[in-house]
This record gives structure tokens, sequence and C-alpha cells, in this order.
């Protein structure tokens, strides 16, 4: 599959991978004039109903194990959180959410930091305990356990019954790799 630079656009052609189909041409940015192919998979159709994919199956399942976490005290990468640009995360953090299924708690984390009470606090403790049933409470502590946000989670699958975070210098961290 190759794409022509026009411009600031490329032209491509995508197919969907998992089902035989026409193929389409796309406008898309072009990053630079490097006339090298371009490899691009747009799916157009819908999903079949009851078939997971193998990569589907592997996201859904949590892997993670307190054990896992052990492993973690520094980082070689900082992470840049997607939405909130000015909070950064290690590769500990990345395993977490990666591993955990819980890109949604470092969201939760970096989100709370617009909150002024929790802003104030150069130094955080990010506690999240899961219950049995499920729902779990997130916790916000100032290191000296005072608590400065709390949230109750009505469901998680998050596979630990317990995990925290420090977040300071606009970073979540595993306690270990601080």
């Amino acid at each position: 599959m190759f794409s022509r630079c026009k411009g600031s656009l490329v032209l491509a052609e995508a197919v969907c991978p998992s089902t035989p189909g026409p193929l389409h041409s796309l406008p898309l940015p072009c990053w630079g004039h490097d006339w090298q192919p371009h490899d691009l998979r747009l799916c157009t159709s819908a999903p079949q109903r009851g078939k997971n994919t193998n990569q589907e199956q592997n996201m859904n399942q949590n892997t993670l194990t307190k054990t896992d976490l052990r492993q973690f005290t520094g980082t070689e990468q900082w992470h840049r959180h997607g939405i909130a640009r000015n909070v950064l995360y290690t590769d500990g953090a990345q395993y977490v959410a990666e591993s955990g299924g819980a890109y949604w708690l470092l969201d939760e984390i970096a989100f709370a930091q617009s909150i002024r009470e929790v802003a104030a606090e150069a130094f955080q403790v990010w506690r999240l305990k899961v219950n049995p049933d499920h729902t779990a409470t997130l916790e916000c502590e100032d290191g000296n356990s005072n608590i400065r946000f709390s949230k109750r989670i009505e469901f998680t699958d998050f596979p630990l019954d317990e995990v925290a975070f420090y977040f300071t210098d606009h970073v979540i961290m595993l306690p270990s790799e601080y």
C-alpha cells in the first residue's frame, strides 16, 4: 500500500483487515515528504457480533499482580498523559494502566489536579481500594494521612484489591519508583 504526498495531504488507500472489501482513498495529513509506503488500515465495516479478535481478548484480560509491581524502582521513560499534557507518568504507572486495564485510573489522578484542594498538595498519595463486590474507593492523601479527595467508583474490574501511587512534580509513579 503506497501513499502519494500532495501538498499537505496524503492520499492513502485503506483496507479493512477483518473483512474483504473495496479499497478507499482517504486524505490524510502529510508529516513529511519521505515518499515511503504508509501502512494505513481503516475498517469501515461494523464489527461482527460475538467474535473477539485475539487482541481484544488480550485487552480484556487483566494480568496484574502485586509481585509485578515490585520490579519498578525507577523509570527509563516518561509518558505524557494524553489529555492533561502537563502530567507525566512513569513506566510502573504505565504498566499498571496497561496490564490492569486501568488507564481510567491515571485519568482520575490527572484530572483531579484541577481541583484546588488536590493541586495545593505538592506531594500526594493516591490509593484505590477495591471491594469484593467490585466497587472501589479512590482517595488522595497529603502524605500525612489527611484525605484531600475521595471518590466512590461504582464498578471496576481492576485485578488488585489495592494499589497506591504517588503524585509529585506533575508525575504519577508507583511508591517503589519514588
